[in-house]
């Protein structure tokens, strides 16, 4: 490589494939005077100003722009159909935009048909929200790799998930590799920032103090959403004076199924613990929202897999469309994720 910096002697062809492979880079950039600039609109939408999301890698670009695709041709669909404006999307101003936090959270969860306390000791949160979601036009989709390469896993530190405000198809992609109680928080997040009726990139979790009025606004709402002061007191009351706080926190976080530093942040905004407490628990690697996940036994069917990361809603819509005769099967598998006839008629089955 020397000497092709030094101008002795130059790459290959094949030698410029291997090495776009190799850095994710494409391979037409290669034979360009300048590498041009890709304006990635969600990119201005992050919650942390950070050096990594402002030199976001190969990675997440490549996944946003596969959720974009998917997106936009959802949204075109809905438009072409003659759907009616999502109901969703901007709830937050249709319900009147006066009302303080708690009649916000209130309207949310009036729309999701859920009850205040919802999250507290249920099973499943995060199915359930995403089916709440979804029976309101709001697409939840998730994963672990850039597509379908597993050898691109999505880096947590770079971001936990985004959220693409639209009128008929908004859209909401957590990263799957966050621990099951840091995915239930962002989908909450991004949850809210849908009814604000804004788009975002997020990798954040209550940590850094926001310059934003709205993303304040927001960060207030998930916390009624999450931690109805009732509760709180009641649950907090419950558990043995005998455990040390980082204990009481952790059963605490359970309970309400978030991570222990969003579960902090709550306790201390609400009196119950102190901010050199929440900073230890901040300082502590192991608490910080990538808890380690649990094996589960047994592995479950790919395509079982493949239909809840893709959304069974999006999945009937792109069959519905090719069936009659709307887009190509061609383009059914391109949104499918899936190469051939076989594999989406396996797809289809789930």
């Amino acid at each position: 490589m020397d000497d092709w910096i030094n101008n002795k002697s130059n790459p290959t062809i094949s030698q410029l494939r291997r090495i776009s492979k190799k850095l994710k880079f494409p391979f037409g950039y290669f034979f360009l005077s300048e590498v041009p600039k890709e304006n990635l609109e969600l990119l201005n939408f992050r919650t942390v100003n950070n050096y990594e999301i402002s030199n976001p890698s190969r990675d997440l670009i490549g996944v946003i722009n596969h959720i974009e695709s998917k997106q936009v041709w959802l949204s075109e669909t809905r438009r072409n159909q003659g759907f009616e404006r999502n109901i969703f999307n901007g709830g937050f101003i249709k319900n009147g935009s006066k009302k303080n936090f708690q009649q916000v959270a209130e309207d949310i969860l009036k729309m999701l048909d859920l009850k205040i306390g919802w999250n507290i000791a249920t099973k499943d949160r995060f199915n359930l929200l995403k089916s709440r979601l979804e029976n309101v036009g709001v697409t939840v989709m998730y994963s672990s790799y850039v597509i379908n390469n597993t050898r691109c896993k999505l880096n947590v530190d770079e971001f936990r998930a985004f959220a693409i405000a639209d009128e008929y198809a908004p859209f909401i992609f957590i990263n799957a590799n966050d621990s099951l109680n840091a995915k239930f928080f962002s989908l909450v997040h991004e949850m809210v920032h849908i009814w604000y009726g804004t788009s975002e990139l997020y990798n954040d979790d209550f940590k850094s103090p926001s310059l934003e009025v709205t993303e304040q606004d927001i960060n207030h709402v998930v916390e009624c959403l999450l931690f109805p002061e009732k509760l709180v007191k009641e649950v907090w009351a419950s558990i043995v004076e005998d455990y040390d706080v980082l204990d009481k926190v952790d059963m605490f976080a359970n309970d309400f199924g978030v991570s222990m530093f969003s579960a902090a942040i709550a306790l201390k905004n609400k009196g119950f613990i102190t901010q050199n407490e929440v900073n230890e628990i901040r300082d502590n690697s192991n608490v910080t929202g990538k808890e380690d996940k649990k094996n589960s036994s047994g592995r479950p069917n790919y395509y079982t897999v493949k239909v809840a990361h893709l959304s069974k809603d999006f999945i009937n819509e792109v069959k519905r469309s090719a069936d009659n005769g709307e887009i190509t099967y061609s383009k059914a598998f391109e949104l499918t994720d899936v190469k051939n006839q076989e594999k989406y008629d396996k797809l289809l089955k789930q």
